[in-house]
């Protein structure tokens, strides 16, 4: 079995994300994979959670992909964001796939 592949942003990359309660926030990934992402949260998102997450990167669309949080990092008063992961619950086949081939994708170095 093959490892997932998982993609470092260069840049963050604004998300989406719908609370339980229906609040929206805007919060940012660090990194993608076919399977989640990694999110600087604000604020604290507990470990289960259910969230709906939408965003765009490049050619890829995602819109209210139901997601769980599977880990969170540490708070600490000394931490602006909180590192959170998430697991995407349901993606389309389809759109899976396009995540998968991109983050498979050896990074571009700029000169």
């Amino acid at each position: 079995m093959s490892a997932e592949a998982r993609r470092n942003l260069a840049v963050p990359m604004a998300v989406r994300v719908r609370l339980p309660d229906a609040e929206e926030r805007r919060e940012w990934a660090v990194n993608l994979s076919a399977g989640g992402l990694c999110l600087q949260a604000r604020e604290r998102l507990p470990v289960d959670t259910t969230l709906l997450v939408s965003f765009e990167l490049e050619s890829i669309r995602v819109s209210d992909a139901p997601s769980r949080v599977v880990w969170e990092s540490a708070d600490s008063d000394t931490h602006r964001f909180h590192e959170t992961g998430l697991h995407f619950e349901a993606l389309p086949p389809e759109t899976a796939a396009a995540i998968e081939a991109w983050a498979s994708q050896p990074t571009r170095r700029r000169r």
